[in-house]
Parts: structure tokens; sequence; C-alpha cells
């Protein structure tokens, strides 16, 4: 009867255990690969290699000209959430970067593909 005892409060640790890394795993996206920006960091979508946000050195892509304006507004809080998750953002080609702290620098090199919210 011990033994039956034991198993079923060491199955019970092992089911809540599990239940708990369940639950967090939720909160990370299996399609954000770590150490590659592939999201958008607002909408969760795929990014568009031409629209980005240049900040203090980092480039955070985007998938629309609708996420670029909410990035602009306070891309220190995308850049914190990004590689919080892992995310290595690529740095800004410009060998100038140190300029670019005080205001975001932002691309958008084709208009005609951009999506709507």
């Amino acid at each position: 009867m011990r033994k039956v005892k034991l198993l079923s409060a060491i199955l019970a640790t092992l089911i809540g255990l599990s239940i708990g890394a369940f639950a967090q795993d939720k909160h990370n996206d299996p399609n954000q690969i770590k150490g590659t920006q592939t999201l958008c960091p607002v909408m969760n979508e795929p990014i568009d290699k031409d629209l980005y946000v240049d900040y203090e050195g980092k480039r955070i892509y985007v998938c629309c000209y609708g996420c670029l304006d909410t990035v602009k507004e306070d891309p220190a809080k995308y850049i914190k959430q990004l590689e919080s998750k892992g995310v290595i953002l690529e740095k800004v080609p410009d060998a100038n970067a140190k300029d670019q702290a005080a205001a975001p620098t932002v691309s958008a090199q084709d208009n005609s593909a951009a999506h709507q919210h």
C-alpha cells in the first residue's frame, strides 16, 4: 500500500511539473528562432526585411507600415521585448550608429506591399 501511495505522489508531481512547463511554453513563440528575428514584435507576423527601425545601433524589423509607426514610438520597449526572448538583433550597418541613438531611423523601401491591421 505504501508503494501505491509513493507512486501516486510521484506521478502527481510529474503531472504538475509537466502542466507548469506547458503553460510556460505558451508564452514563448515556437516560430521565433532564438538568435534571429523572424517575427514582428508588434503583430507576431513574419518580418519584411525592407521595413525596419534602427535605434541605438540595433535594427528592429517589422511586418508592415502600421507596426513601423508603433515601433518608432518606443523602440527601446521592442528591443527589450525581443532580446528577452533570446533574439539577437542585427547591428545597424552604418559605422556611425552612435549618432542614431538620439532618434530612431525608419526605413520603408516599398509601400506597395503594406498590409492593414
